[in-house]
């Protein structure tokens, strides 16, 4: 008997060359995006807002591709508490995660960071007073500082993501099952949905939204 077709996230060559394409893809989007704003920020800046961005992006992709390949392990029966085996889909548990994050992740973070400016400008922290604001001429220092809180908040709304997707793994299995039924039998065809077609989509307007935060 032939085993079933498993879509993977990383392991083999067509999901590494995929991997790169997204992040590519990522990269063009916010080129594009430069390309059309009025007035255009200096390059060092643009370059800083990208850095935080870029970084922020690759932890989540890599927390997400972890946390997807883990529950996977899992048999939907034990996520459902029956105890009756059937496998999951790490591709698909991936896009559902990847939707939480720009669904619920871009509005924490934004939450996160204007709580930030505020305390910023209450005890008098210039360098974090205003996001993707580096001061004149920009300062190392001050990316350095933004980047630290950006990244600190970002891994505490992956935390609340994290804990979100625990408690109802059950049922995000399920969704995730029938979001993907069409293609289960086409692994390399899903894994270009989930990790091509759907977050291009999804990483634009997440990074559209966060860059203009």
């Amino acid at each position: 008997m032939l085993a079933a077709k498993t879509c993977h996230l990383i392991g083999g060559a067509f999901a590494n060359v995929l991997q790169f394409v997204l992040g590519l893809a990522a990269l063009v989007g916010l080129l594009v995006k430069r390309q059309g704003e009025r007035p255009r920020r200096p390059f060092i800046v643009w370059w800083y807002d990208v850095s935080k961005q870029g970084y922020a992006a690759l932890l989540v992709h890599a927390w997400n591709i972890f946390m997807s390949m883990a529950l996977a392990v899992r048999t939907r029966g034990d996520a459902a508490g029956l105890g009756v085996a059937a496998p999951r889909d790490e591709c698909a548990l991936y896009f559902v995660q990847f939707a939480l994050d720009v669904l619920l992740g871009v509005a924490l973070v934004w939450v996160l960071i204007r709580t930030q400016e505020r305390l910023a400008r209450r005890y008098n922290w210039p360098s974090l007073a205003i996001s993707g604001d580096y001061g004149n001429p920009p300062r190392f220092q001050w990316f350095v500082a933004q980047m630290g809180v950006y990244m600190l908040s970002v891994v505490a709304v992956k935390t609340v993501i994290t804990l979100v997707v625990l408690a109802g793994d059950a049922v995000l299995s399920d969704v995730s099952a029938v979001l993907f039924a069409p293609v289960r039998e086409f692994p390399e065809a899903e894994l270009t949905i989930v990790m091509i077609i759907c977050p291009w989509i999804l990483n634009a307007l997440q990074f559209w939204m966060m860059d203009n935060m």
